[in-house]
């Protein structure tokens, strides 16, 4: 199976802790961009190895950086912020600066974005939702906490529009590991 190509613009990789998620999706993601293709790696895994593995600071919580990378296509790095976010949803959807601002500033708010039950899955799909709708990547690959689950649990509706329809509830890549022993998956992506 051909996990980088044009066929499959968003990969999502999940599995259990430990099994090697995150340098998989970093692998993925060099591979992607050394075939020409801007690609951007995204996190929402609350550990940030991802930060680690392509060498990118904390102000990758901020906006997508650039990684270094001699290719064809760029490379760039993304972790996401649930809070920022969920701010981002807001102001968007406010129907006035003022009605924003009272919003963002209100205690419960500031409260329930951080704590609300499923807040950290239902983000990432939504930025997936605002990535996609910039158009300005081939490939997105996306590095999740350990679970099988990842975006299963609560997604926004925005998620199953548009090109990634699909894709987004049905392609996803299982690292290897003790629930799934094939290799086969790891050994493709990086060849």
């Amino acid at each position: 199976m051909e996990l980088i190509s044009d066929r499959h613009p968003l990969v999502v990789v999940v599995g259990s802790g430990g099994v090697g998620k995150t340098t998989l999706a970093a692998s993925m993601g060099v591979l992607s961009a050394r075939a020409g293709r801007d690609t951007l790696v995204m996190t929402f895994d609350p550990s940030l190895r991802l930060k680690d593995a392509l060498g990118v600071g904390e102000e990758a919580k901020l906006q997508e950086m650039p990684v270094p990378l001699d290719a064809p296509g760029r490379l760039y790095a993304s972790l996401l912020d649930a809070r920022q976010t969920f701010d981002r949803l807001i102001q968007r959807y406010a129907q006035e600066e003022e009605a924003s601002r009272r919003i963002l500033e209100n205690r419960f708010y500031q409260q329930l974005s951080g704590t609300l039950s499923g807040i950290l899955e239902y983000m990432a799909v939504e930025r997936l939702f605002e990535v996609e709708a910039e158009g300005r990547y081939a490939q997105v690959i996306l590095d999740t906490p350990p679970t099988r689950q990842a975006l299963r649990r609560r997604a926004p509706r925005s998620a199953y529009s548009g090109p990634w329809r699909d894709i987004v509830s049905s392609f996803v890549v299982h690292a290897p590991g003790p629930t799934n022993t094939s290799s086969s998956t790891s050994e493709n992506a990086v060849r």
